[in-house]
């Protein structure tokens, strides 16, 4: 094919469903986009709103994003696992990214149960400081190597730590 980009509708609608009715609606709607393309707009402009929860967390966490190159090429190093109580309640995550030129480390704790959790998780032993990116981080570590965080229920926490890890730096 030459590297020539194809229109990946119909190249994965013709793999999956060849010759089907839903392959036929796509390939004509694609062609012929103006039979459709009012109530498709209908539908997204009446469901856009920026102060939804879900559209303000993704807006909050795309820029954490853009911003810190840790969470576009870093390497990540899982913190915590923890399953929690025998009812499945309490669970956390943990982990750590790192800017892949200066090693600093970001921290992310998640929260999955449905009650509020204390995490104490392990950070770089260099760490003394944390600044908040996304939720509530505490100032400082509670002891070396170890933050304490209280994370809300379903609730996630992103941290950016004082600490580095040359072991992580490209």
């Amino acid at each position: 094919d030459g590297g020539e980009i194809r229109d990946p509708i119909p190249v994965i609608t013709g793999t999956f469903l060849p010759r089907s009715t839903l392959h036929r609606f796509i390939l004509i709607n694609r062609t012929q986009p103006d039979r459709c393309r009012a109530h498709a707009l209908d539908i997204v402009e009446s469901n856009f709103d920026t102060e939804h929860p879900l559209y303000r967390y993704i807006a909050e966490t795309a820029v954490i994003r853009t911003e810190h190159a840790a969470f576009r090429r870093g390497v990540t190093e899982t913190r915590l696992f923890e399953t929690g109580r025998l009812d499945g309640t309490g669970r956390a995550f943990a982990f750590s990214r790192f800017d892949p030129e200066t090693g600093q480390e970001y921290l992310v704790v998640a929260n999955t149960g449905d009650e509020p959790l204390r995490i104490n998780t392990r950070v770089e032993p260099s760490t003394t400081t944390l600044t908040s990116l996304f939720g509530e981080c505490p100032a400082e570590v509670s002891t070396m190597a170890t933050a304490s965080l209280d994370v809300p229920a379903f609730g996630i926490t992103v941290c950016q730590t004082d600490g580095f890890a040359e072991r992580h730096i490209k």
